[in-house]
Formats: structure tokens, C-alpha cells, sequence
């Protein structure tokens, strides 16, 4: 029997195993949802890793057009009820000058900041200076379960920012999270005190009926609720100041308890993914926490108990999202004169979930991201069964 090359044999193998990965990657990249959504199951309620360089138009809206990465194809965002709608953005177009996805040969500098072992080819990315507003989100749908929900992105924030707390002609620059698109609260570092605050809880009292209801809260004469300069709630290692947080890759992660019953609790997290090793999880709000303000009204163990906003599940009025809004309109630069109001965002991997039970779940890291990253990261809480 004529004895085979050893070495042509193994080339044949060598291409076989090769077809057999390109094959597994192909199949992987139709449905784009991260591993952690896998493990979730049907816990998971969307994925965006956004990797892809084609984004297609979910809607017609000419002043905030949604739009659909062409990568995802499986539990898909709904930004306002619109399926698969990741993000809107203000305007009709996106691309070069606007919003754009680009890779570490485009953008070294993004990339490098990223956790080692990172395995995403795409971020998607503003242009620096750009006056936009963008809001990667979901609505949860209707019938999904209310004790726990969770929503996460990685956010790069570009070293030459220009917060609003730093130069006050860059209006609304500062902004990260909004619970729900119509009722709020926001989540900013607007306050002067070098830390994350949240404000605009909205309800009855100035026209969402469903929104947010405070049984007896302080000062009801002032109604819409003027609350919070600080926090509630924030980790004293929040209050850093603004230049703590550029030129790195956070985890943001914002949590909302029981969902339509009293009291309803907001959380949100930052994890600094770009310093190696990672330094401990930063908490930046918690309502559940009475925090005594400077002005207006106070967030005390009312508010803590009885704050409470109805049933957002199913309702395109009230997706959660990451409110990446800027507005450099009163930049005051003249024609040919440099930006004052520089800076841009960048996303990846966004996530939503949730959970029939409130157990502390987090949906917590992406392995695309941080499988490399040195130090301990976080194991994500196994998720209990959807009932």
C-alpha cells in the first residue's frame, strides 16, 4: 500500500480545520449575539455587539432616524418599540462626519484602550466635535419579567471631552443613561460637585400619566420633582471629577427593581475596563439610598419607599437607554477657529435582560471584551429560570 505524505496530509487537515472555524465564525456573526446572552437564555432580552460596517434604516424619521446593524439578526434591540433598532441618532443619515463604525487599523487609539484579549473587529464611533443626540437602548417588551432588569454597554469617552461642567457653552455634554425615554430620571456629571447625579422624574404632575409618583414627597408644592444634585446613593469613589473618566473604556451597567410596584429602585455602575488591572466597580446611583441635597427637593426615606412608576414593559414610550446626547450648537467658535466643545463617544456590545426574580443578577462583562483583562473580572450571577 502506498504509504501517504505525512505533510500533505496535515496541510489537508490544517485547511479543513480552517473551513470548519470560518464556518463556525459565519454562523456566529448571522446572529451576533454575545456569549453572554446565550448563557442567559431567555433571559436575555437583546444583544448588540455591533459588528458590522452596515447599518440599515429601521424607521423614517428624519429628526432622530433609528437604525439596524446588519450583524445582529437574533434577539435584536427595539429602541421605542422598533424592531431591530438599536440606536437613533439625530437626523436622517449617519457616516463619516456623524457616526460611524471603525477598527483599530482606522482607530489605534480606541482600540488600544480596550482590555487584552479583546476579540471585536468593530466600535461604533462618533466624530469628534459632533452635535448630536445618540441613544443606543431598548424597550423591554410587553410580558417580560418585572422583578429585575438590566442594561449594559461599553462606553469609551474620548480624552479630549469637553464636559458641560467644564465649559458651559457645551450644553448637555455629560449625559449617560436614561432610565426611560419619558419619564426619566437622567443620569449626568452636571452638578458641580464632580460626581453623577440624576434628574427630569417625570409624572402626573406634568403630563405622563404612567410615569413617576413620590406618595407625600418633600416640598410637594414644587412639583415636577426637583431632584437630585448628588447622587442618591453614589459610591464616594464616584466623585473623581471629569477628567477622571476620559480616554478609557467603561462598563455601564443600569438596573431597574420591581418595575411597576413601590418602590420602583434604579442602579447604575461603572467598571473601568481600560486600566489593568481593574480597579473595583464604581456604584454611581442608588435610589434605594436616602442622600441628603443642597437644593431642592430631598431624597429622603420617603422618596426611598414610595417612589414608584408604572409598568414600562411594551410601552415605546418608555425604553431605557444610554443618553449619549451632545450639543456643541453654542460651541461659539467662529468659522476656521478651533472646536471648543471637542470630544466624542464610542460603543460596543450592548445588552438588556431580565429576571421574574430580584437576586442581584448583573448581566455584568462580555468575554468578547474582557477575557483578557488582567486581574480578577467579575463572574456574572447565574440566571435563575424565566417564570
Amino acid at each position: 500500500m502506498r504509504r501517504r505524505d505525512p505533510a500533505l496530509l496535515y496541510s489537508r487537515l490544517a485547511v479543513l480545520a480552517g473551513l470548519w472555524v470560518g464556518l463556525m465564525s459565519w454562523s456566529s456573526h448571522g446572529e451576533a449575539a454575545e456569549q453572554r446572552c446565550n448563557d442567559l437564555g431567555a433571559n436575555c432580552i437583546c444583544s448588540e455587539p455591533f459588528q458590522t460596517a452596515t447599518y440599515n434604516a429601521a424607521n423614517a424619521d428624519t429628526n432622530a432616524r433609528s437604525w439596524n446593524p446588519a450583524d445582529s439578526t437574533t434577539k435584536e434591540c427595539a429602541m421605542n418599540g422598533t424592531p431591530g433598532a438599536a440606536f437613533f441618532f439625530s437626523g436622517s443619515t449617519i457616516g463619516p462626519g456623524l457616526l460611524f463604525p471603525t477598527t483599530a487599523a482606522q482607530d489605534p487609539a480606541i482600540f488600544s484602550a480596550l482590555p487584552p484579549g479583546r476579540t471585536n473587529t468593530y466600535v461604533l464611533r462618533e466624530a469628534d466635535g459632533v452635535s448630536a443626540a445618540f441613544a443606543p437602548g431598548t424597550m423591554f417588551p410587553a410580558g417580560a419579567p418585572l422583578a429585575r432588569w438590566a442594561i449594559r454597554i461599553y462606553l469609551y469617552i474620548s480624552p479630549n471631552t469637553v464636559f458641560t461642567e467644564e465649559n458651559g457653552q457645551c450644553n448637555n455634554i455629560g449625559k449617560i443613561l436614561q432610565f426611560m425615554y419619558d419619564s426619566g430620571p437622567v443620569i449626568s456629571n452636571h452638578n458641580a460637585q464632580g460626581g453623577w447625579h440624576t434628574y427630569g422624574y417625570s409624572g402626573a404632575f406634568n403630563g405622563v400619566p404612567s410615569g413617576w409618583s413620590m406618595a407625600g414627597a418633600s416640598n410637594p408644592a414644587t412639583f415636577p420633582f426637583d431632584c437630585c444634585v448628588t447622587g442618591p446613593g453614589s459610591d464616594a469613589a464616584s466623585y473623581r471629577g471629569t477628567s477622571f473618566y476620559k480616554g478609557k473604556w467603561w462598563r455601564l451597567e443600569g438596573i431597574i427593581e420591581n418595575i411597576g410596584g413601590t418602590p420602583t429602585v434604579l442602579k447604575a455602575y461603572m467598571q473601568d475596563v481600560t486600566t489593568q488591572p481593574n480597579p473595583p466597580e464604581i456604584k454611581i446611583i442608588d435610589t434605594a439610598i436616602a442622600t441628603a441635597q443642597v437644593v431642592g427637593n430631598q431624597w429622603g426615606a420617603n422618596e426611598v419607599a414610595t417612589a414608584t412608576r408604572g409598568n414600562m414593559a411594551g410601552n415605546p414610550a418608555a425604553p431605557a437607554f444610554f443618553d449619549l446626547y451632545r450639543n456643541t450648537s453654542s460651541d461659539g467658535s467662529g468659522p476656521g477657529q478651533p472646536l471648543l466643545c471637542t470630544g466624542f463617544y464610542a460603543v460596543t456590545h450592548m445588552m438588556a435582560a431580565a429576571w421574574s426574580t430580584n437576586a442581584g443578577q448583573r448581566i455584568g462583562p462580555a468575554s468578547e471584551i474582557e477575557s483578557g483583562a488582567l486581574g480578577v473580572v467579575p463572574s456574572a450571577p447565574t440566571a435563575p429560570k424565566l417564570q
